[in-house]
């Protein structure tokens, strides 16, 4: 289904037994696919592109925790370009891959001190 367009726009709900969501945007077999929002009842949204029922493309997911992310997704991982902004003022812009911060990036912590250089595995190399 990576290549097929949204069939239609409407609404899906769904869950687990952590949370439950809803989602309204591009619907392709029934999945969320192409462009959307989700939001989830534990306070977090995403809005974006989807493909396959997974943030894929750009988007922006803002977490329960206050936590908002925004850039380049893949198979619901942070995966390309894009910035973090956590919820105590840290801020991190820069490549990701596989959720993780990998590659070049810049990150600064909430009293101003800053790194800027190679990331691998969410740490960095210096």
């Amino acid at each position: 289904m990576q290549n097929e367009q949204p069939s239609c726009n409407g609404t899906l709900t769904g869950g687990n037994e952590r949370f439950t969501w809803t989602y309204t945007g591009g619907i392709a077999g029934g999945i969320r696919h192409g462009k959307g929002k989700c939001v989830y009842s534990n306070g977090g949204e995403y809005e974006g592109d989807w493909l396959d029922g997974k943030p894929s493309g750009k988007g922006k997911m803002i977490s329960a925790k206050g936590h908002e992310y925004e850039g380049e997704w893949l198979n619901g991982k942070r995966s390309g370009k894009g910035k973090k902004i956590s919820a105590n003022g840290s801020v991190y812009e820069g490549d990701w891959f596989d959720g993780k911060r990998s590659g070049k990036g810049k990150y600064t912590w909430p009293k101003g001190n800053v790194y800027e250089g190679d990331w691998f595995d969410n740490k960095p190399v210096y």
